[in-house]
């Protein structure tokens, strides 16, 4: 996914378990995800109208000169749409940070933490699990985690479902639809959901189909072989 230079960006990797989805891998866990290198960053890039109800963001800096803050600002708007409409409060916005890297960077994570020697397309760190257990870790503050956005893969992903020969705005408009759809698969696998299963995957799929309506952006084919719907 997208970012630029001028920009302020920060975030910290607070989970215990690390997901992954790229375009032909299942989900796998990890015991010990945190790893602060993986969002390392002087500075917090927030579009919210308060702090206090933003998302938290950070380009990498080897992407800046690639990924603007405009596009970045049009990512933050539909994730927050997004998210409220799969349930997450306003409230638990700042306990989400979202970092863009290049495909180094989250090949290093994905080796680190699933075990995958290769690029991916994103991957998901929850700071605690789902049910009672995580909903006592919130009341005490803990954050729902973080989330690494590939922009490598966001363009290849993109770029694939174009023609050959498309205009240089019609990829960008794509990329921007594709780094949605991961960001939003992103926050469901923080929110609990897993596709380990085809049962998990299509109540995984019908929440990230609740948050791209919201979004405004059509689905697109599952990496974990469900249909995308109309």
């Amino acid at each position: 996914m997208t970012t630029a230079p001028e920009d302020h960006y920060d975030g910290e990797a607070h989970g215990s378990d690390a997901h992954d989805s790229d375009a032909h891998d299942s989900d796998a866990h990890d015991s010990d995800a945190h790893d602060p290198a993986a969002h390392a960053g002087p500075d917090d890039l927030s579009f919210g109208t308060s702090h206090r109800q933003a998302l938290r963001w950070r380009v990498a800096p080897a992407l800046q000169p690639r990924v603007s803050r405009s596009l970045v600002r049009a990512l933050d708007r539909r994730l927050r749409r997004a998210a409220r409409r799969i349930g997450v409060p306003a409230a638990e916005l700042p306990g989400v940070s979202v970092a863009i890297v290049d495909d180094p960077e989250i090949q290093r994570l994905n080796a680190a933490h699933m075990g995958k020697d290769r690029p991916t397309d994103v991957l998901s760190f929850p700071a605690r699990p789902p049910g009672p257990e995580g909903e006592a870790m919130a009341a005490l503050g803990v954050p729902l985690g973080d989330i690494v956005l590939c922009w490598d893969a966001v363009l290849r992903q993109a770029a694939a479902r174009l023609p050959a020969d498309a205009p240089a705005d019609a990829l960008a408009a794509a990329a921007l639809d594709e780094a949605t759809v991961l960001a939003i698969h992103g926050l469901c696998h923080l929110l609990g959901h897993d596709h380990a299963s085809r049962a998990d995957g299509r109540s995984m799929h019908r929440r990230e189909r609740r948050g791209l309506r919201a979004a405004h952006v059509a689905d697109i084919p599952r990496p974990y072989g469900l249909r995308p719907h109309a």
